[in-house]
């Protein structure tokens, strides 16, 4: 079962599915932004942010 399961978790596998979510996101992001304006959201630490904060509008 073990050996099943880690071909699903190799490097390139990793990868591929990286990708596929990333342009997931991005299309999710772009259909909102096209509804609703700008939106943006930053985590602690994330690009130099230390405050959480949330913007949309």
């Amino acid at each position: 079962m073990r050996r099943i399961v880690q071909r699903g978790f190799t490097p390139r596998s990793i990868r591929a599915l990286e990708q596929r979510l990333r342009a997931r996101a991005e299309a999710i992001v772009g259909a909102a932004r096209a509804r609703s304006g700008p939106v943006g959201c930053a985590r602690p630490g994330f690009n130099g942010v230390k405050e959480p904060r949330v913007m949309a509008g």
